[in-house]
């Protein structure tokens, strides 16, 4: 829509000359900063840093930015234009997710997305589980961050409604005299008088005389006082939770014990089916603190990589500290302006492969690798996704000028690299040479110098006229580029 400013301004002079400035019409999509604008960008693109209506874009003004990558500041992944933090864009335009630390309240129960709560965290043992549910008794998740007698503490927690098992359905720990037969208990009534056929240590009376008495609730009777063998000295057989370890079997035996603690908790450092925790077993032990061995942050029963518990039984996310799978980098904090990002991709477009980083420019960047790269492809990787090798076109594209004189003498010098156990150095670099003009891509090419004005140059690649094909010359590899120049497209 055009608007007519109409301003006229009169100004007294000298000789009383008036200046009148007649009206003009604007127009937002012009170009022209007028009147009433932010900004002007020549187009009415909705999505970049001026929008439609000339307004600078802000995350919460509804229009999704799409000019920017991830790792910009500024990136939007959604923008519905409200301040509700709750819904499924969260107020800095990032889509809500289980873990985010903010519980989203739009979704309704039995929906994907949906969430009882949020604590921003990958910790199952604490009120809040990893999948954003409530802690209860009965999930078969052990709590551990209560003290006995707050509201919701466990003792443990199977995941069943069996009373006779080590753990209750009320998530508390079977014990003696609790009035329920539980794991090695040949009865259990609950009082402490040893005279009415059940002791207060939970065992019948005659157990030991080598003859079972089924009706006093023996399962056995081997006349011995062994808690090793196949009926320990409660007169019950023998299983695994009973808090007896075995020692009458070898591993390839059934019903063979690694150990048993009688507890029936798979967070210790001996399993409800009496095998030793190990990492991988799919158990988590809280039972041990950071620093000490056999200490696991999650475990997942896999060795895979990046699925969100590595096969040390550490919890792979990006700001950790810990460089994990799919991760370039990882320094531990939450600025996005140093030499890794916050999304733990480093800056700068080289990739892993490169040994040594110089930028140039934002977008521009040397790349050395530790050993001279023999193939176009094998140069090509030294420039991580996303990024390629640095020709004519890809720098014209960027919106980059040619370097600047500094700038070049800057790339050379740093180029530089003396030749092991000599006083020669090799120089290398990326630059037009003979016939390659505005139209053909750039020669990668590397140069011997002996500190003198002698010296040649090799290229790695001969690319005939177009500047295109690889080099069949050995004595050019010989003196083969150590690294390239990598550009970032425009997105």
């Amino acid at each position: 829509m055009r608007a007519l400013l109409t301003l006229t301004l009169l100004l007294g002079a000298c000789g009383g000359e008036q200046v009148i400035v007649r009206d003009r019409p604007s127009d937002c999509g012009d170009g022209v900063i007028d009147v009433g604008e932010q900004c002007d960008d020549g187009n009415t693109e909705a999505g970049d840093e001026c929008t439609a209506s000339c307004r600078l874009a802000r995350c919460g003004d509804k229009v999704m930015r799409g000019d920017l990558m991830p790792e910009d500041p500024d990136y939007e992944a959604c923008d519905d234009g409200n301040d509700i933090e709750s819904d499924g864009c969260t107020n800095t335009c990032r889509i809500a997710a289980c873990g985010d630390g903010i519980l989203r309240q739009d979704v309704p129960e039995g929906q994907p997305g949906f969430e009882e709560c949020d604590d921003g965290n990958r910790a199952d043992p604490d009120g809040c589980l990893r999948d954003c549910m409530s802690a209860r008794c009965g999930d078969g998740v052990h709590r551990t961050d209560l003290e006995p007698g707050a509201v919701g503490y466990e003792a443990c927690d199977d995941g069943n409604e069996n009373d006779e098992d080590a753990c209750r359905s009320d998530c508390r720990a079977q014990f003696c005299g609790d009035g329920i037969v539980g794991p090695g208990e040949a009865c259990d009534d609950g009082n402490e008088d040893d005279e009415d056929g059940c002791t207060q240590d939970c065992t019948v009376t005659g157990c030991g005389d080598g003859i079972i008495q089924a009706g006093s609730g023996e399962t056995c009777d081997d006349g011995n006082r062994s808690d090793r063998d196949a009926c320990p000295s409660n007169c019950q057989e023998a299983r695994c939770g009973d808090g007896f370890r075995r020692d009458d079997l070898v591993a390839e035996d059934p019903g063979y014990e690694e150990c048993d603690d009688g507890n029936g908790s798979d967070a210790d450092g001996c399993t409800s089916g009496c095998r030793l925790a190990r990492c991988g077993d799919g158990f988590v032990r809280a039972d041990l603190v950071v620093g000490q061995p056999g200490f696991e942050e999650c475990d997942d029963g896999n060795e895979a990589l990046a699925d969100g518990c590595s096969p040390a039984c550490l919890v792979e996310q990006c700001g950790n500290g810990r460089v994990d799978a799919n991760e370039e980098c990882d320094d531990g904090n939450d600025q996005d302006d140093d030499a890794c990002l916050n999304n733990c991709r480093f800056a700068g477009t080289c990739s892993l492969s490169a040994r040594w980083r110089y930028q140039l420019r934002r977008s521009l960047w040397i790349c050395l690798a530790a050993q001279a790269p023999r193939t176009y492809a094998s140069a090509a990787q030294l420039c991580a996704e996303g990024s390629v090798l640095a020709s004519y076109e890809a720098v014209s594209a960027a919106g980059l000028d040619q370097p600047t004189g500094a700038e070049n003498a800057a790339f050379w010098s740093w180029y530089d690299r003396e030749v092991e156990g000599q006083e020669d150095y090799i120089r290398s670099g990326q630059k037009r040479r003979g016939d390659c003009g505005p139209e053909s891509p750039d020669l990668l090419i590397s140069r011997w110098w002996n500190g003198e004005a002698g010296g040649g140059w090799a290229d790695l690649f001969d690319g005939g006229d177009d500047c295109a094909g690889p080099t069949d010359s050995a004595a050019n590899l010989a003196l083969a580029l150590r690294g390239v120049v990598c550009v970032a497209p425009p997105p």
